[in-house]
């Protein structure tokens, strides 16, 4: 349970760092690297496609679920593999 809720704070944490970092790359020029920097964002905070002022809220609340349920199913897969051992 503690891992899901760890999960949650990662995948709220993850729109503020890929936005902090498109901030720094803002100059970054069209190109390979700029190509694998917003296909990295994108599969990892799929939610940021959201626009509009709702965004602000909005992604980091729906990326953390996105993380705490991924989290939440893979412990429990887990937990099951290990019960059938």
């Amino acid at each position: 349970m503690r891992g899901t809720f760890l999960a949650f704070g990662i995948g709220a944490g993850v729109p503020a760092f890929w936005g902090i970092v498109a901030m720094l790359l803002f100059n970054l020029p069209e190109g390979l690297a700029s190509r694998v920097f917003w296909s990295t964002v994108y599969i990892t905070c799929p939610f940021w496609v959201i626009e509009g002022p709702s965004a602000i809220i909005l992604m980091p609340l729906l990326n953390g679920c996105l993380y705490a349920l991924l989290a939440f199913g893979a412990a429990k897969g887990y937990a099951s593999l290990r019960e059938t051992q």
